[in-house]
């Protein structure tokens, strides 16, 4: 019996751009705006074509004619660490084949586990997943595929295919949620923001960019938060509630009214994202208003609790101490690169060291806090056979909810932690080149009529969906 689909997964029901019934009014403004975009587009493919050549031209030349000066010279392809790409160490790091000079040392190879060397990133260095995974320069992370698939010949079979293997809690909890989302998200968009990219490609990065409005405002009261945290750090004066609200206001605005027609979505999604509604259905502009209007009230009683929060009557005692603000810590997790970025750590002025975590309306869960208590202890030096405490501040209720994580809940979470990076080692097909199983292979664990509803890949999955739920 078929299975009976939602609306937005049948034909009749996909109003997103590019379906079949995706209209829309023409008038010589937007006419004039679709004439610029097209000249633009078609300049970028122009330049993509051209920078394309030059890489595979640049890897021919060093490849056949190696430099008599420079014999070690690698080239940008080549700039990764054998520990990082999880390379045998005799694999040569040049194209033409001669052994190569010491790799330079990236800020992963140099933390061979939580235990040895732990390090941090600072919070105005860190950027989005998908790019601070890429340790590859240029050439090596974005060029691979399409440059082994055209000339195999020339491609030494070191090269990178694929953004390093990292863990993270949140890509962990994504491959449990469903595996064809966790390919998408991680390889299939990978590359997307290259001008020579594959159409398929640029629409998975830009899918992976969609925001929710409660995504959106969790993440405005983050950045406010590490705003205040500095200042106190600094000894500066922190923000007041006009100016929170009026940059958070002015985030959510500009998200709320864009379009997927923008020029700036299309252009670089990432730095200026939509709304999930905005691309999947038409939004009109009084619901646009109106989830405006909505979400600026819930953001002023959030940042007055973020500032009446007891979190900065503890740091302003004498002898507490902020020890991470939204701070990338890296390490090692069952051979495999980890990150944890807890947003706050302070010692207290009795020397405990507490972690806090900001929530905006979503539930704590423990093993999250479980993996910012393992990756603080390991970064501190402190002895991992002890607990460790943690406040969970609920901004939307002006509560807080203290937690302690245990000793065994620790080496319960350390377990599956191991599994879970196994696991993500068995869906690669080449692990020292990072380069995924066929898509395919990574199964949609999603049920069409729940999760897949407000999936952001749910465009490149749908023709699937569809076929799978007219099967008996």
């Amino acid at each position: 019996m078929p299975t009976e689909l939602p609306p937005e997964l049948t034909p009749e029901g996909a109003h997103y751009e590019g379906s079949p019934n995706y209209t829309m009014q023409w008038t010589f403004p937007i006419a004039l705006k679709e004439a610029a975009r097209f000249a633009v587009a078609t300049l970028r493919r122009a330049y993509g074509a051209a920078t394309t050549a030059s890489l595979r031209y640049i890897a021919f030349a060093s490849e056949r004619y190696p430099s008599p000066t420079f014999p070690n010279c690698r080239s940008r392809a080549s700039t990764v660490d054998a520990h990082d790409a999880g390379a045998p160490a005799d694999v040569p790091h040049t194209l033409s084949g001669t052994p190569a000079t010491p790799p330079l040392t990236t800020a992963r190879s140099r933390c061979a586990g939580l235990s040895e060397m732990p390090m941090k990133v600072p919070h105005s260095s860190r950027r989005s997943t998908d790019t601070r995974t890429c340790v590859t320069p240029l050439y090596g992370d974005f060029a691979a595929n399409s440059f082994a698939h055209d000339h195999s010949e020339l491609a030494p079979s070191h090269i990178i295919a694929g953004p390093a293997l990292t863990w993270s809690y949140s890509r962990a909890a994504l491959l449990d949620r469903c595996e064809r989302l966790y390919y998408e998200h991680y390889y299939g968009s990978s590359c997307g923001w290259y001008p020579g990219a594959d159409p398929r490609t640029r629409l998975s990065y830009r899918l992976k960019q969609l925001q929710t409005p409660s995504g959106v405002l969790g993440h405005a009261l983050h950045r406010r938060a590490v705003e205040v945290a500095l200042a106190i750090r600094a000894g500066e004066r922190t923000p007041t509630l006009d100016e929170m609200t009026a940059r958070t206001a002015a985030e959510l605005r500009a998200i709320v009214f864009r379009t997927p027609r923008d020029a700036t979505w299309t252009r670089d999604p990432r730095r200026a994202p939509i709304l999930h509604e905005a691309f999947y259905g038409p939004m009109a502009p009084h619901r646009r208003s109106s989830l405006l209007a909505e979400l600026l009230t819930r953001a002023r009683s959030l940042h007055q609790a973020l500032l009446d929060s007891p979190v900065w009557r503890v740091v302003a005692q004498p002898g507490a101490a902020l020890l991470f603000v939204e701070e990338t810590i890296i390490g090692n997790v069952d051979g495999v690169p980890a990150m944890a970025t807890p947003d706050l750590v302070l010692r207290t002025p009795e020397g405990r060291v507490l972690i806090v975590e900001w929530k905006t309306g979503q539930t704590a869960d423990r093993r999250q806090v479980a993996w910012y208590a393992q990756a603080v202890q390991h970064s501190l030096g402190a002895p991992t056979h002890e607990a460790m405490d943690a406040w969970i501040v609920h901004l939307d209720r002006a509560c807080l909810e203290p937690m302690t994580i245990s000793v065994a809940e620790l080496e319960h979470f350390m377990s599956w932690q191991c599994t879970s990076a196994k696991r993500m080692r068995e869906l690669l097909a080449d692990p020292s080149r990072h380069e995924p199983l066929p898509r395919h292979a990574f199964r949609q664990s999603a049920v069409p009529n729940t999760q897949c509803r407000s999936c952001k890949m749910l465009a490149v999955c749908r023709a699937e969906l569809l076929e799978t739920a007219h099967v008996a």
